[in-house]
């Protein structure tokens, strides 16, 4: 998860040619939007252009971020898995293990 976006910064301001708030009520937001589209190519090369540029220079590390969180997650951490400390290698009930599951899953959060 990208923590700072180039459509968000203050060159993509001085391209877009008004300011994006940092907070603002609906109205607001709808009313900054308005003047900004009004200024289709700056607005588009603000908003859809950087984003583009930004994809493409953190490609390759965007990559490597998601091979490894798919490594870590699925063989090293399981967090696809629940586990119970109910008796390995005895017959218990789906509702039983599922029921185990998630209370051992809440005591350990």
């Amino acid at each position: 998860m990208r923590h700072h976006y180039w459509s968000c910064s203050k060159f993509a301001d001085c391209i877009r040619g008004t300011p994006k708030p940092s907070a603002g009520t609906a109205e607001e937001w709808h009313a900054w939007g308005k003047t900004a589209k009004a200024r289709k190519v700056r607005y588009w090369l603000a908003e859809e252009g950087l984003d583009f540029l930004q994809n493409l220079v953190y490609f390759p590390s965007d990559l490597k971020n998601k091979a490894f969180h798919y490594v870590n997650n699925r063989w090293i951490a399981k967090t696809h898995a629940l586990t119970s400390n109910l008796k390995r290698g005895q017959w218990h009930e789906f509702e039983a293990r599922l029921l185990h599951a998630i209370f051992n899953e809440s005591l350990t959060l």
